[in-house]
């Protein structure tokens, strides 16, 4: 328990929440070419997943994302809303696109490769996280993904060391 507060009960989960699009192929894969399949959309982003899992297991969430004023971003915000996750610390970024997450897939499932759109994560910066420090510092515990960029990590880490953290490296590029 964080020792700012009496009982703070939540979790705060700080990084990426994005639209998840994947495409599969039904046959087999022709490189240069238009391939048949199927396309699902959803909600993803590795914060915004494990506060969804934390919800699930009975964890009450505030997720601090960056997220544009987009119909992506309305339905991320629905979907968050009806976990329970609350996203009242998010920023919401005007000029931003909200990230997306392409990724295409064999037809047995495996990854054959994926973009990630993720600009707007760097509106998360030092300033914007530093008007959220009363609330992130009630939370009992925070998990950091590291999509966020240096300076805003090192920020968290250097501000709250007696915080309970954990940090989810996101990729190997990232880590």
């Amino acid at each position: 328990m964080n020792k700012n507060t009496e009982s703070a009960d939540f979790v705060a989960v700080i990084g990426a929440a994005n639209i998840d699009l994947t495409g599969t192929i039904k046959g087999q894969a022709v490189d240069g070419d238009s391939n048949p399949g199927e396309v699902t959309v959803s909600a993803g982003g590795v914060a915004r997943n494990i506060a969804e899992n934390l919800s699930h297991l009975g964890t009450r969430c505030e997720l601090v994302t960056a997220i544009a004023n987009d119909v992506w971003s309305v339905q991320l915000t629905e979907k968050c809303k009806s976990l329970n996750i609350g996203i009242l610390n998010s920023f919401v970024a005007e000029a931003q696109c909200t990230s997306t997450y392409l990724s295409v897939h064999d037809k047995q499932g495996e990854l054959i490769t994926a973009i990630n759109y993720m600009a707007v994560l760097d509106c998360l910066d030092v300033e914007v996280l530093a008007k959220r420090l009363a609330r992130l510092s009630a939370a009992d515990a925070w998990v950091i993904d590291a999509n966020l960029s240096d300076d805003p990590l090192r920020f968290l880490f250097d501000n709250y060391a007696d915080m309970k953290i954990w940090v989810d490296p996101v990729s190997c590029i990232k880590a």
